[in-house]
């Protein structure tokens, strides 16, 4: 029988502070899969650069460093979006997705479309969450400045990483994981001249800016 499972999708959301999707799944009882799909052709896009993907990775490798002792942690696919997630829906009983809404190029935006028609056709939920002010598909901005008010006086998001729970894939399906994806090594190359990416170095450069 196939574990029932909950999909974080983390896209340019690399944190786990202030996080609705990760809110969500955690008031929910069923197991939590932390993904994070490395797309070639969104990386192949003439916008995109190995230094960006750096950052990216150094990111999700802080994110794993945290939500270690939790036994928990970030799981990377190379490849298409739909090769991911037919994967874990080969192996897994997805309940529902969750992500913040994307606000990339338009590359991202067909991919999302054509990820929202194969939900459907699945019977997944797919949950996404405004990502700050900016909303998707809008011909006008009406309201932006009521509605961005609205987001700056929310509360924060919480869900504590204990909250998430192990991760879902066993031992098996894991070496499977694995085996099958294969990252480019320029990824973990060590680039001294640039910020490095993670969320608690984001926070050490922000308490930087405001006491020095």
């Amino acid at each position: 029988m196939k574990t029932n499972i909950n999909i974080i999708w983390f896209k340019r959301d690399l944190r786990l502070r202030d996080h609705l999707p990760l809110q969500w799944a955690c008031t929910d009882s069923v197991p939590i899969l932390l993904l994070y799909i490395l797309e070639p052709a969104l990386m192949a896009q003439p916008d995109s650069d190995a230094r960006h993907w750096r950052f990216v990775y150094q990111s999700i490798e802080e994110l794993n460093r945290q939500l270690a002792p939790y036994k928990q942690r970030v799981w990377i696919w190379y490849g298409s979006a739909e090769a991911a997630f037919s994967w874990l829906h080969r192996h897994c009983a997805i309940q529902q997705v969750f992500s913040h809404q994307e606000i990339g190029n338009a590359w991202t935006y067909a991919r999302d479309r054509q990820m929202a028609q194969w939900f459907l056709q699945k019977g997944i939920n797919w949950r996404q969450a405004p990502y700050s002010t900016v909303v998707r598909g809008r011909s006008n901005r009406r309201q932006w400045r009521e509605e961005w008010q609205v987001v700056m006086d929310a509360p924060l998001f919480r869900c504590e990483p204990e909250q998430l729970g192990g991760t879902p894939l066993g031992p098996r399906l894991a070496s499977k994981w694995l085996s099958i994806n294969e990252l480019p090594a320029y990824l973990s190359e060590q680039q001294q001249a640039f910020q490095p990416g993670g969320e608690l170095t984001a926070w050490r450069y922000l308490r930087d800016f405001f006491t020095e």
